[in-house]
């Protein structure tokens, strides 16, 4: 019976594992706020009066306050529902170039993702989505000077139907 159960565990974590989708960095969907926070020790817990809720109902617990992607600085904030990592977005810090970092950005993701699936200039919102390999969404949004860059489930897609 011992066995059964060591073996039931090893395959249910397998499991678990199997479908997790890469967001960022080595962060998966799924992963508590400890296991991101042992990938991210300077990740800070947000303050209770400061969580924000998605639509989604996933909420804000962790953030990197500055985290450096070539030249530009970056705050990170870690989404979590159901007690797992759901999103990791991005957020351009203040006193940066906005549209220089979205133009080298689309360059980088290009060349990581290959073309976009959503490429949307408009007058005051421009957006961009590309799909990971791992079939997440890599989303990004320029409004007029905020760059976001979003990791998400991507769940929109049902990629594998196709």
């Amino acid at each position: 019976m011992k066995k059964f159960l060591i073996i039931s565990t090893f395959l249910l974590s397998f499991t678990v594992h199997a479908y997790s989708k890469t967001l960022w960095q080595s962060t998966t969907t799924g992963m508590t706020v400890n296991q991101v926070q042992k990938l991210f020790s300077d990740a800070d817990r947000i303050s209770p009066i400061a969580i924000q809720t998605l639509g989604s109902g996933a909420k804000s617990l962790l953030e990197l306050k500055s985290y450096k992607i070539g030249i530009n600085y970056y705050k990170a904030t870690f989404y979590f529902k159901d007690n797992g990592l759901n999103q990791v977005t991005l957020t351009l810090l203040d006193g940066q170039y906005a549209l220089g970092a979205y133009k080298s950005l689309t360059d980088a993701f290009r060349i990581k993702y290959g073309a976009e699936v959503i490429n949307d200039e408009g007058h005051y919102l421009w957006e961009k989505r590309w799909i990971s390999r791992e079939k997440s969404n890599v989303t990004m949004l320029l409004i007029d000077k905020m760059l976001l860059v979003i990791y998400n489930e991507g769940n929109d897609l049902d990629l594998d139907k196709l």
